[in-house]
């Protein structure tokens, strides 16, 4: 099966947070979705621009549209600071009417695999349809403060100190806490202590949750 289907994709908005394989996830999904449908990628926040893909900076209504005739997948933003795109200014709304798929990158992660919120985070869009959190779980049993954005936040949640080593009961509080997503992707399970650690996880969860290797291409429901 692909990573859309298992993750249960549906048409409209998917929102993606949280840390630890964000881009790789919706690089995957855009294209295995635009094989056969209209997608379209962009952010809430700010994101590198997917350059497998035809970019368009700063588009209107009609730059999208236009481009869609031609090609299945656009990424979108308005130009921002250190080469990155911010949210655009086509309405989710219009959005929508553009694409059959779009795809939004709604969190910032600072390449780390963890990552606590703090109040004005995620950015959610009204308009969304699903929401994944993504999770590195290679994240265990390292340090707090060398694994996870927003680190202060996170031992706030657990009680924690940022010397202390990650645990799976740390990461399941912290979900759990803060309560974002419609489904938890536990990434990173490239290797058999990975592997191992996601499927504990898995089981302490209450959420639906999926274990991947987006660097091997492999997923599984749980």
């Amino acid at each position: 099966m692909k990573f859309y289907e298992i993750l249960g994709i549906e048409k409209g908005i998917t929102s993606i947070i949280g840390s630890g394989g964000k881009t790789t996830l919706i690089n995957t999904l855009a294209k295995e979705l635009s094989a056969n449908n209209k997608v379209i990628i962009t952010t809430t926040t700010h994101i590198f621009p997917f350059d497998d893909f035809c970019v368009l900076k700063n588009p209107t209504f009609e730059d999208v549209r236009k481009s869609l005739e031609k090609t299945n997948a656009v990424c979108i933003g308005n130009v921002s600071e250190n080469g990155k795109l911010s949210k655009p200014d086509i309405s989710f709304v219009e959005l929508k009417r553009l694409a059959d798929y779009v795809l939004v990158e709604a969190d910032g992660s600072k390449n780390l695999p963890l990552k606590a919120h703090a109040d004005f985070e995620p950015v959610i869009v009204k308009e969304s349809d699903k929401t994944i959190l993504v999770v590195g779980i290679d994240a265990v049993n390292k340090r707090v403060e060398d694994m996870v954005h927003r680190p202060e936040i996170f031992c706030d949640i657990c009680g924690c100190k940022l010397t202390d080593f990650v645990t799976l009961e740390m990461i399941k509080k912290v979900i759990e806490k803060e309560h974002l997503a419609d489904m938890i992707l536990i990434n990173k399970a490239d290797g058999e202590i990975d592997i191992e650690n996601a499927n504990k996880l898995s089981k302490m969860l209450i959420q639906k949750t999926v274990i991947s290797s987006l660097k091997k291409g492999t997923i599984c429901l749980q």
